[in-house]
């Protein structure tokens, strides 16, 4: 065989193993998915059946805790944010030396003369 034959011979091995290892994720990720699936609809039907209501009767007092100590510290977040003042205002405007101005001025002519610049017909 030449050097050329095997060489194909070869690729053609490396690109099959390469789309069986691709093909063997995908099913992985396919079981996956089959499973967490089935899983929360388990979970969405033991919710929904009669014998777990009067547990989930049993969690609400703690659920409404939780949900009042959400709104006390989202209350507690908006009141911070409006007693600190903005960092903008606090922030000093930069001071550019004349060699910065003159720099920052060729730079913005050089654009404006680009976009300024007509297409020959």
């Amino acid at each position: 065989m030449s050097n050329l034959v095997t060489s194909l011979i070869i690729t053609v091995i490396g690109m099959g193993l390469v789309f069986v290892a691709i093909l063997l994720l995908w099913g992985l990720m396919e079981i996956i998915v089959q499973a967490t699936a089935k899983a929360e609809v388990q979970e969405e039907e033991q919710a929904e059946s009669p014998a777990l209501s009067t547990a989930s009767s049993e969690e609400s007092p703690a659920q409404s805790l939780k949900q009042k100590a959400a709104a006390v510290a989202v209350a507690f977040a908006l009141a911070i944010r409006q007693a600190t003042p903005s960092t903008a205002s606090a922030v000093p405007e930069r001071v550019l030396s004349a060699w910065q101005a003159n720099a920052l001025a060729v730079r913005v002519n050089q654009r404006v003369a680009v976009m300024q610049r007509r297409v020959k017909a």
